[in-house]
């Protein structure tokens, strides 16, 4: 394995070297680089990872799992999502669980916003993670425009139906990510001010999603594509 860690002086840059990095080699990264801390990331990772096995193993199956960042859930508001998703998509509700996951953000670079990577990239592997959100300045920090395929999330257009994603780019629901071969790629979904913001209560108006390239629930993507373009109450 290549020399990933250099020195401990900048976390910022460290992780700028090892983001992209398989994910075997980030946890590697994780544990040589917060020492005592190791336990905390370790414990975070292992709540992802029960996370990831409670919805694998569950035999009521989850109409959506997703991540959200800045922001906390009254458990009112996470059923209140649940019914409205399981409406739009003509879902037996109480035959369908919710998994909604809210961390409040910490600062770029810092220990804690390394916990939060770790956790969703470990969901992403397992397979169970549905979406991603944060501003639109935090969730573009997931994405290195000199490696899309390496992103956690993927292109709208191999997932949106084209008239959807078309209704999304009218209402500049939709936000680009400029690669260095000069493509513009649709790649997350601005939530804020819509239906979702209002049944989740996130009164931050550039809150995005992203899908991440693993989701499973495809359909429960598009409903959520869909209740972006409806206003909030």
């Amino acid at each position: 394995m290549a020399n990933i860690y250099g020195e401990k002086s900048n976390l910022k840059i460290q992780w700028e070297k090892v983001k992209n990095a398989p994910l075997q080699e980030r946890f590697d990264w994780f544990i040589h680089y917060f020492g005592l801390y190791a336990a905390i990331v370790l414990g975070l990772l292992a709540l992802a990872i029960a996370l990831i096995i409670t919805i694998s193993k569950s035999k009521t199956p989850y109409v959506l799992n997703g991540t959200f960042l800045g922001t906390t859930f009254e458990e009112d508001e996470i059923a209140a999502m649940k019914t409205a998703l399981c409406k739009d998509l003509n879902y037996e509700e109480k035959k369908y669980n919710i998994g909604l996951t809210a961390y409040l953000s910490g600062a770029e670079g810092t220990e804690y916003q390394m916990y939060q990577l770790e956790a969703i990239y470990a969901q992403v592997a397992g397979k169970t993670l549905d979406v991603v959100g944060s501003t639109e300045k935090g969730i573009r920090g997931y994405v290195d425009p000199e490696n899309i395929g390496g992103s956690i999330f993927t292109n709208l257009e191999s997932i949106l139906p084209d008239d959807l994603l078309s209704d999304l780019v009218a209402a500049d629901r939709i936000r680009y990510v400029d690669t260095t071969d000069g493509e513009r790629l649709p790649f997350f979904i601005v939530i804020g001010s819509s239906r979702i913001s209002d049944l989740l209560n996130i009164v931050i108006p550039d809150y995005c999603i992203g899908v991440t390239v693993t989701a499973p629930h495809k359909d429960t993507v598009l409903a959520l594509a869909r209740m972006a373009l409806q206003p909030a109450d």
